[in-house]
């Protein structure tokens, strides 16, 4: 069944243009250091995360959930990861 609902309209949108690898909200800039493939990848899991934690996870384990959630969403969405860069790798430069 299709969602009428205009916000889940948009987010079905939003998961098959990172399902498809076209996701136009991704900015590049110098500190980005993860290919495309791996942001959006980083992006689906932690809204996939999320939504378990949200939907079957209760007390700490809900906590834990949706911090790694929240991490990999800003992984995604920033293109930096921080253990990448302290190990010298650039998947976005291809080093």
């Amino acid at each position: 069944m299709i969602s009428t609902n205009p916000i889940g309209q948009a987010a079905g949108e939003t998961v098959r243009e990172i399902i498809s690898g076209e996701n136009p909200h991704l900015e590049h800039d110098r500190n980005t250091n993860l290919s495309d493939t791996e942001r959006n990848i980083s992006i689906a899991a932690g809204a996939a995360i999320g939504l378990i934690g949200l939907l079957k996870c209760s007390g700490v384990s809900r906590l834990a959930a949706l911090g790694i959630s929240g991490a990999l969403f800003n992984r995604g969405i920033s293109g930096y990861c921080a253990l990448y860069h302290k190990l010298g790798v650039d998947t976005r430069h291809g080093s």
